[in-house]
């Protein structure tokens, strides 16, 4: 048992046209998994989220607009934002699914009361990448850069 349990299984011959960049471990430390992937039934890009201390929940943002919220048992819910999603984060403490995309706004949904919230504007065209600090309470997000 405890060999099948740290076993360890690639997949070869598996092609990306883009590569990841960051590879996260759930708080637990048991499961590691890439933060940009691809999602092998659908077949399009994806960017993932563990909503949980083990892999027991997770969030999807997929290319076509949609999160998908899955649970052990597998797929719970979906759902759509206005823009192509780009970045995601997750506040624990208040259960806010934080998205940002291709606009100015940067998307929040509560997952607890299962709502979406006013978003926040910025004066940006639109954001890349989405950063939480839960001691300072403090959201920050990228924006790109113009010439």
């Amino acid at each position: 048992m405890v060999d099948y349990q740290r076993r360890v299984e690639l997949i070869q011959d598996l092609w990306f046209e883009t590569a990841t960049t960051k590879i996260k471990a759930t708080p637990d430390g048991r499961v590691s998994y890439c933060f940009r992937n691809l999602n092998l039934i659908d077949m399009y890009q994806s960017y993932s989220y563990v909503l949980a201390d083990d892999y027991s929940k997770l969030a999807f943002l997929y290319a076509d607009r949609s999160v998908c919220l899955h649970a052990k048992y597998g797929k719970h819910y979906t759902l759509w934002i206005p823009r192509m999603g780009r970045d995601m984060a997750y506040d624990c403490w208040s259960c806010h699914l934080l998205c940002v995309a291709s606009s100015p706004g940067l998307y929040r949904m509560n997952l607890e009361q299962g709502q979406f919230l006013s978003s926040l504007n910025t004066q940006s065209l639109a954001l890349n990448v989405v950063s939480l600090r839960l001691l300072l309470n403090l959201v920050t997000v990228v924006i790109p850069f113009v010439y």
